[in-house]
């Protein structure tokens, strides 16, 4: 899993290479993203998925135009930045294209139980098998069409 720290340094080296590409202005959203999946389907075990991805989106201004790229290659960061600034070179002015005065952003403590996210895979497979098992079993008129079971972990920056 991709830190918050390593997220705000991706995110602040595309800054920096915005204004190195000729942006007068530049902002970057990036998270990283995992996500297990248990899913069933016709009262049977379907499908188990895993994975991870980071992604980021680069906004820049300049001469008051202003260009946007992404990527889920933050090692392309060079590449998205110069491809958001090209846009903006190729886009119409607009009086209002300006990023908003800078003010702090309060970090907001998690909200999800770590042991959550300590679940392995065979876990949650056991855990939606099992659940399967006690649903089928309460009454044998019930059928599972589908049903997912997922822990999915998110970090900003």
């Amino acid at each position: 899993m991709m830190s918050k720290e390593a997220l705000t340094d991706l995110c602040a080296r595309a800054v920096r290479a915005a204004k190195r590409a000729g942006a007068d202005e530049a902002e970057v959203y990036a998270e990283h993203d995992r996500d297990t999946t248990v899913s069933f389907q016709k009262n049977d075990l379907d499908q188990v998925s895993e994975a991870q991805e980071t992604t980021f989106g680069v906004r820049v201004f300049r001469n008051n135009s202003m260009g946007f790229a992404t990527s889920n290659r933050p090692d392309q960061l060079n590449e998205v930045v110069a491809a958001a600034v090209d846009m903006a070179r190729h886009t119409p002015a607009d009086e209002f294209n300006r990023l908003p005065a800078s003010q702090p952003v309060p970090d907001v403590p998690d909200q999800v139980d770590p042991a959550l996210l300590a679940w392995t895979t065979a876990e949650l497979v056991k855990m939606g098998a099992d659940l399967l098992k006690r649903v089928l079993a309460a009454d044998a008129r019930v059928t599972v069409d589908t049903a997912d079971l997922s822990v999915s972990e998110v970090v900003r920056a």
